[in-house]
């Protein structure tokens, strides 16, 4: 008698709820322990979801890090006014696989917010109000339904996040090169030296006479005799001469004591 009308309720719950006659699986799950199944499944797709989006912005991170490098390396260049094509064509190559990253981010954007709103609605299906609800077809195909779907955003965001990260990876491994930079400066500066001694002036002599001050000649060995002789000469001559004046002094003393004689 029992399992008759067990029966009887089986087949009455298939028709209120449209299951097509799957009464027995019915009968042995509640609604409440599919929602436990489900919450599960929300940790594991979110804690997936976070995982993908944290590194995601680890690689726009890194590729924006390569292209401030290369900026500045840049910038050096030009304050050293020197050419570098090596770095230069990694410049542009860095600065097109950040703009690739830039591209993906509002996508992954775009599927979080449908992951979010496709997981919102499975969590409405759970909540207080209908976990003591009988189970129907409809809620098991509604929300199988609603997390394949979410299963699906969630492996292209993980596909969007790969993609990134293999961008981020060659920025990374083609970041400009301060120490390129610092050769070229350095051939730059040789080349400039090379130039400077290689340019020599036409009139060396001319202008080294005309620039630096006449210095006096010191007179050799002999000429130093020469001189010293002739110092000599002059001291005698003028020694001469002062005896000469004297003598005529002494004559003129002697005439005039004669004449005075001869007036007396």
């Amino acid at each position: 008698m029992s399992s008759t009308r067990a029966a009887l309720l089986c087949i009455g719950i298939a028709i209120m709820y449209s299951t097509g006659g799957d009464c027995f699986r019915l009968y042995r799950i509640t609604r409440q322990h599919k929602c436990s199944e489900l919450s599960s499944t929300f940790n594991e797709y979110s804690h997936a979801f976070t995982n993908s989006w944290r590194s995601f912005q680890f690689s726009l991170n890194t590729a924006r890090s390569a292209k401030k490098r290369c900026e500045s390396v840049m910038n050096i260049s030009q304050d050293k006014e020197v050419s570098e094509s090596i770095n230069e064509d990694r410049k542009k190559k860095v600065d097109k696989y950040y703009d690739a990253i830039l591209y993906i981010e509002p996508q992954i954007g775009n599927y979080e917010k449908e992951l979010h709103e496709t997981l919102a609605e499975v969590h409405e299906k759970c909540s207080f109000w209908f976990l003591y609800l009988p189970m129907s077809t409809e809620f098991l195909e509604s929300t199988d339904s609603r997390l394949a779907e979410a299963k699906k955003i969630l492996e292209k965001m993980i596909g969007l996040t790969h993609e990134a990260n293999g961008y981020a990876t060659t920025a990374k491994n083609m970041e400009c090169s301060f120490e390129l930079v610092g050769q070229k400066v350095t051939e730059k500066e040789r080349e400039s030296d090379s130039s400077d001694a290689n340019a020599a002036p036409t009139t060396p002599d001319s202008t080294s006479q005309t620039h630096s001050p006449k210095q006096p000649v010191p007179p050799e060995d002999g000429d130093k005799h020469k001189t010293h002789g002739d110092d000599k000469k002059h001291d005698h001559k003028k020694h001469g001469d002062e005896d000469g004046e004297d003598e005529d002094h002494e004559d003129e003393e002697e005439g005039e004591e004669e004449e005075a004689g001869d007036d007396e």
